[in-house]
């Protein structure tokens, strides 16, 4: 495991409640799929110091959810482009959205990111397809298959649901796969619990992103 450092990091603060209502429980793994998640009102950004952290707040809500960045990796990986690869599918969401299978993709990640019965951890436009096939796989495919070399970023954030009248402390995984493909910007995001953590480790002056 990575050391800790007491360091400046940028701590993303909801409120912890919402959180966890907005986070839906998938599979028997105790995997969480967020992709609508990213677009939750109510998320903001405040650049604090560690010891800041540490710090008594006299205005500090009951819960609290802190988003610290633990891992940012950027890898080159080839991806097959064609009718089986490129497709819309309703596999885990309510409508057929447009997505690339990429199965090199469960050599760079920690989570599973394969959707239930895709065969292949894929990635998202996160668009919904349509019966005209404006969106729909040529807009990736553009008439020609073949094999393309793609920069992944993968990027791995703790979340600490932080519940400071009860003094505890939930700890979950977010990972974030980000690449683009012919133009199109394509993600996809999974979640883990990872159980609880001590409310002292949440909340001490040693919380901090680790290079």
């Amino acid at each position: 495991m990575p050391k800790q450092r007491n360091i400046e990091v940028n701590v993303e603060v909801m409120d912890g409640k919402d959180v966890q209502n907005r986070m839906p429980q998938v599979g028997s793994r105790g995997a969480f799929l967020a992709l609508t998640l990213l677009g939750t009102a109510g998320w903001y950004v405040a650049s604090v110091s560690a010891a800041e952290v540490a710090s008594p707040v006299a205005d500090r809500p009951t819960f609290e959810t802190r988003v610290v960045e633990v891992h940012k990796s950027v890898k080159s990986i080839g991806v097959e482009l064609n009718a089986k690869s490129v497709l819309c599918s309703r596999a885990d969401y309510s409508r057929p959205m447009l997505k690339v299978l990429i199965p090199e993709l469960a050599g760079i990640t920690l989570l599973d990111h394969q959707n239930t019965g895709a065969g292949a951890p894929c990635v998202t436009t996160g668009q919904v397809c349509d019966l005209d096939g404006v969106i729909g796989p040529q807009l990736i495919l553009q008439g020609r298959d073949g094999h393309e070399q793609i920069q992944v970023e993968v990027k791995a954030e703790r979340v600490e649901n932080v519940d400071h009248e009860q003094k505890k402390c939930q700890i979950n995984l977010r990972e974030e796969v980000i690449t683009v493909i012919r133009g199109q910007t394509l993600t996809h995001e999974r979640w883990a619990d990872l159980g609880e953590r001590s409310y002292a480790d949440c909340v001490a002056a040693s919380t901090g992103g680790a290079r």
